[in-house]
Order: structure tokens, then sequence, then C-alpha cells
């Protein structure tokens, strides 16, 4: 890793970073997953889905802020 050398507790900072981004990943992709089911069961037009979805990211974004 380039010579770094990491003592225990940046080794659980960089471990911890990594779980928490791939969960915040997670998110997104429940989302994909479920939006047919979220059209279909509210009877929504695809613009009103991507508006969902685009509120979902910028409150994720500024979640992160």
């Amino acid at each position: 890793m380039l010579g770094l050398k990491l003592d225990k507790n940046n080794q659980r900072a960089l471990a911890s970073a990594i779980v928490a981004s791939g969960t915040d990943d997670l998110n997104v992709m429940f989302l994909s997953f479920s939006m047919s089911s979220i059209i279909a069961d509210l009877a929504i037009s695809g613009t009103q889905a991507g508006w969902i979805a685009t509120i979902t990211n910028l409150g994720m974004l500024s979640a992160s802020l």
C-alpha cells in the first residue's frame, strides 16, 4: 500500500468508512429495485418517479455535508 503504515485505530477507521460507504450505496440500490413497484402501486408517472429519485439523492447529498 505504497509504504503507508496504519496503526490499529486508523485500520478500524478505514474499515468503518468502507462499510459505511457500502451501506450508503444500498439506499440507491434498494430504491432502484423498488421503483417499479412504487410506480405500479401508486399509479405515478415516470416523471414523478424521477422526482422521487432526485429528491432522495439530494437528501443523501445534504446529509453528507
